[in-house]
């Protein structure tokens, strides 16, 4: 499984939101807290991987109607020439799992799903990033709120790129 830059930049949910389209490196400077760690994503800032930002699409599409709740990062991966889009929420700003809960969780997958309709189906796994500091404590967590479904899946900060990229 590897990221479709093609099929993600020209997603039908960006005709109208053409600001939603972001390289990565830029969202997750906007939701990392600390620093010194953005060494961990150099990759994405020597190589412009663009994306769509979860909430740009929402501040453009919601200015007429309720704004939901999106994930941060949403993009399209083929698998055995299938195009799937995956839905990556950020916790980079967290240091400890505690505050987390399932139905903001759950929203934000909701939301992003709404938002970039049915024209590729979603990806069977959602995408959780966290610090490599907090990954099983997050893991823990996140086993507990959804009972052990594996379709909910914490990648640390360090395994985004090679998973997908």
């Amino acid at each position: 499984m590897k990221f479709n830059q093609e099929v993600t930049q020209n997603h039908p949910c960006l005709l109208n939101c053409k600001c939603a389209l972001q390289n990565i490196y830029d969202i997750i400077l906007k939701d990392c807290q600390d620093s010194t760690l953005l060494n961990h994503f150099i990759f994405f800032k020597e190589n412009t991987k663009m994306v769509i930002s979860g909430d740009e699409l929402e501040k453009c599409l919601a200015l007429n109607e309720n704004k939901l709740k999106s994930v941060d990062i949403i993009f399209c991966i083929t698998v055995n020439n299938i195009n799937k889009m995956v839905l990556v929420e950020l916790k980079l700003n967290k240091t400890n799992s505690g505050n987390i809960k399932k139905v903001d969780l759950e929203n934000k997958i909701d939301g992003s799903k709404k938002r970039i309709g049915n024209v590729y189906p979603i990806y069977e796994n959602y995408y959780f990033v966290f610090y490599e500091s907090i990954k099983a404590e997050a893991t823990k967590k996140i086993k507990n709120l959804f009972q052990n479904s594996g379709k909910y899946v914490v990648l640390s900060h360090k395994e985004i790129q090679p998973t997908f990229f």
